[in-house]
């Protein structure tokens, strides 16, 4: 894997193979959704690279929570399973690292690495929304909430 070497925190969880056949096809989806918006640099080839970026970024981690990520689940999700097994079958691919736009509108490609269960919750938010919501929820819930970097 020449330009696109395992990260250190997956070099013992994830096969080469299974680790690009993922890249690959993160790149491919994410593409072709943003090729239809209009948004030039949508290539397989430069969405591998940024998306390997992200990848590497992480440290493994989710970007948004910080927590840990399962890379041993990248590329096991089963659509018959899910529609078997529903909810407690997805739950349990909760920490499974996902590909997110930093904005879901962009005209441009920023992504970051999380769960799936984050990039879920997020949806269509721009990060800044995404951590209002949070803020809000936690404050609701009695919560104080400070931010560790001043917006």
């Amino acid at each position: 894997m020449t330009d696109f070497d395992l990260p250190a925190f997956v070099v013992d969880v994830v096969e080469p193979e299974r680790y690009m056949k993922w890249l690959r096809g993160r790149a491919r989806a994410h593409g072709k959704r943003d090729d239809g918006r209009g948004h030039a640099q949508a290539t397989v080839k430069n969405y591998m690279r940024l998306i390997h970026e992200a990848v590497l970024a992480s440290n493994g981690r989710d970007y948004y929570t910080g927590q840990p990520l399962d890379w041993n689940l990248i590329g096991t999700y089963s659509n018959t399973e899910s529609k078997r097994g529903k909810h407690a079958y997805k739950r349990k691919f909760d920490r499974m690292p996902s590909v997110d736009h930093e904005v879901a509108d962009a005209t441009s490609a920023t992504f970051r690495i999380c769960g799936w269960s984050t990039n879920d919750s997020k949806h269509a938010m721009c990060a800044q929304e995404f951590m209002e919501m949070a803020r809000s929820i936690l404050e609701h819930a009695g919560w104080t909430v400070t931010p560790a970097i001043a917006n």
